[in-house]
């Protein structure tokens, strides 16, 4: 496995299980995670979750879909794809001074894609 695979697989990793945690908190009313800064809005979004039958497995899939959102958002920022690029690059390199190189928002929008599809099957 290369250290793209393995970042992209942290990456998903931690996409899953913090969505994970998050609908918990919000689906769950015996959850009570101390991550949370402030855990009015959670109990507050929780009520409304439950007086409205929402499962748990919705409220995963929006975490994850809006929590990939942001490491898309955070990988075209690596990629030199917004205005940080005007005054220079960061770059992703390994322990041997290897880059991970460009287009790391789209090859991990397709290892994410293959990667809810194969939990799927």
């Amino acid at each position: 496995m290369t250290k793209k695979e393995e970042f992209f697989q942290d990456i998903g990793g931690a996409i899953e299980a913090w969505a994970e945690v998050a609908s918990k908190e919000l689906t769950d009313p015996n959850f009570s995670s101390t991550w949370a800064d402030s855990q009015e809005p959670f109990k507050q979004l929780q009520q409304v979750f439950f007086s409205n039958n929402i499962p748990k497995e919705v409220v995963t899939e929006m975490f994850v879909e809006c929590f990939q959102g942001l490491a898309h958002s955070f990988l075209c920022i690596l990629d030199g794809a917004t205005a940080l690029s005007d005054t220079g690059r960061i770059y992703v390199v390994d322990e041997d001074g290897i880059e991970l190189g460009d287009g790391l928002h789209e090859e991990f929008e397709e290892y994410f894609f293959d990667r809810k599809m194969s939990k799927k099957s």
